[in-house]
């Protein structure tokens, strides 16, 4: 019987021991997770000031983009408006004969007033288009102006407002378009601006009789514009 009480107590005493061993383990382990979770928290308000500072000089930059945008702007429009203003009334005096510019200016020379006049607009157009852009981009209202679309007549509608400008310039102009193509949603003003761009920059480089291809495709869950012109392209 004492035998089976020393054995009990001796059986008593190591599992106490394991235990206590095991106790200041967790310990351990516990004040070593409290100072792994410490510096974790440093890391972290370290990191979200960092944030925070660059979220700020972001924002200074947005700001000062939108100044230079501005100014560039302005610089841009002075003597391009002054070059049109010039142009027309070159072309005014011309051809109402006054003094003697009609008899300096010939249908060559008046052609290219014209498109002096033209490639003033267009320059025109694309410091607004820019402006635009950079104004919805910078605002964040691009996803929110997003809309559901007839693709097939948005495009139909943007590329064919331009088709007397081709036939202006005896090039042919051709619409490619599905018929049953789905619905999607855009921001209808940026598509819009990327694509009068796009068929512009077609129109001015591609030389009298040549072609140009707006095409529309669909596949892998997408709807693709594809514009081909026979111009001098890109190097």
């Amino acid at each position: 019987m004492k035998f089976l009480f020393l054995l009990f107590f001796v059986g008593a005493a190591i599992a106490g021991i394991v235990i206590m061993f095991r106790l200041r383990q967790v310990v351990r382990d516990l004040a070593r997770c409290r100072d792994d979770l410490s510096q974790t928290s440093k890391v972290m308000f370290q990191k979200n000031m960092e944030l925070l500072e660059s979220n700020k000089r972001l924002m200074e930059l947005m700001d000062t983009k939108g100044i230079f945008m501005d100014i560039f702007a302005h610089q841009l429009r002075t003597p391009l408006t002054a070059i049109k203003w010039s142009a027309d009334a070159l072309l005014y005096k011309a051809s109402a004969g006054e003094n003697q510019a009609a008899c300096l200016i010939d249908e060559e020379w008046k052609t290219r007033i014209d498109t002096i006049i033209n490639r003033a607009e267009a320059i025109s157009k694309l410091i607004d288009n820019i402006l635009r852009i950079t104004e919805i981009a910078g605002g964040g209202i691009a996803e929110t102006l997003k809309t559901e679309t007839d693709f097939g007549r948005f495009i139909t509608l943007t590329a064919e407002k331009h088709r007397q400008e081709f036939n202006n310039k005896k090039l042919a102009f051709h619409l490619s378009i599905p018929s049953s193509l789905p619905p999607v949603n855009i921001n209808r003003e940026l598509i819009a601006i990327a694509l009068d761009n796009l068929i512009e920059n077609a129109l001015w480089y591609s030389s009298s009789g040549g072609d140009v291809w707006v095409r529309v495709k669909t596949g892998n869950n997408e709807v693709v514009i594809e514009i081909n012109d026979t111009g001098i392209g890109i190097s």
